[in-house]
């Protein structure tokens, strides 16, 4: 268990975790060649500096990709709610388990949906499932899904889902929502359309039953890589300050050296000048 979680957190720190080694493995680098042409070491303060900015920036990646956990996460839950609405309004609970697929209410909500997913092109797909009494998800209303966005129906994936499938992939969220909890499961789970993320709204009848669920996804890989992208628009302004501070760092060893060098020369100026004025005889320097 202990192995997982230390996995699952090195999984999701990657990005940072290289950016760190690479920043050390730049200073460690700027250390030896000073050192290998003779200039002054750079001053504790600047490693302490260092190790204080990967920390705050580490503090505000971590910040940017939980934002944008949660506006995705808003987004979806928000069109689940709102779409909900809508089909409990529509009178989605008088559709039987085996509707017809020319009932003029079902395809109502079927041309709804499509409606739906061309004006929110952020959400991937929209459908609704119902569980039988035999415990068995099937789905009721998932019109074509345009998943591509090339404004045509490609394809069997692509095409809609015929009413009373089964859906036998385990969801715990879809579960949740049977049981009366809307919810946003985060864990991507894998079906034959793809893999997502997704929210998930308990419709009920008149009397209050949940009689189905809509669910909405978000494709897994594109909310994925919202947030590695959230936390590298941080890294990236990291790293241009941690450039600034090892070019400064490095111009102020330089300077420091040349300083040194000539408080040297100085001295050793002012202690020959010092050994000619206690000569008695005349001294000509001539080049």
């Amino acid at each position: 268990m202990t192995g997982t979680i230390m996995q699952a957190w090195l999984s999701s720190q990657a990005l940072f975790l290289l950016f760190t080694g690479g920043c050390a493995a730049a200073f460690g680098l700027q250390y030896w060649w000073l050192r290998k042409l003779g200039f002054t070491r750079l001053p504790w303060l600047a490693w302490v500096f260092s190790a204080l900015l990967l920390g705050w920036g580490w503090h505000l990646a971590e910040q940017a990709g939980q934002r944008e956990w949660h506006r995705i996460q808003d987004l979806t839950q928000d069109f689940a709610r709102l779409y909900g609405n809508e089909l409990e309004k529509s009178g989605h609970w008088k559709l039987p388990d085996n509707v017809a697929t020319n009932d003029p209410l079902y395809l109502n909500l079927i041309a709804t949906e499509k409606t739906w997913e061309q004006l929110n092109p952020g959400v991937t797909d929209i459908y609704t499932l119902r569980k039988l009494p035999d415990g068995k998800n099937t789905f009721i209303v998932d019109s074509e899904t345009d998943y591509n966005h090339d404004g045509k129906y490609d394809g069997e994936r692509e095409q809609r889902t015929p009413v009373g499938e089964v859906y036998t992939e385990a969801d715990e969220g879809l579960e949740h929502a049977f049981r009366g909890q809307a919810n946003f499961d985060f864990v991507p789970v894998t079906d034959r359309w793809g893999t997502w993320v997704s929210a998930f709204e308990p419709l009920r009848d008149p009397s209050g039953r949940v009689e189905a669920v809509i669910g909405v996804d978000f494709d897994a890989h594109e909310f994925i890589a919202a947030i590695k992208n959230a936390k590298l628009r941080i890294i990236g302004l990291l790293a241009a300050l941690q450039l600034l501070l090892l070019g400064s760092s490095t111009l102020n060893s330089m300077l420091r050296m040349q300083i040194i060098e000539r408080e040297k020369t100085e001295q050793e100026l002012r202690f020959f000048g010092s050994a000619v004025e206690q000569v008695k005889e005349s001294i000509m320097i001539t080049d």
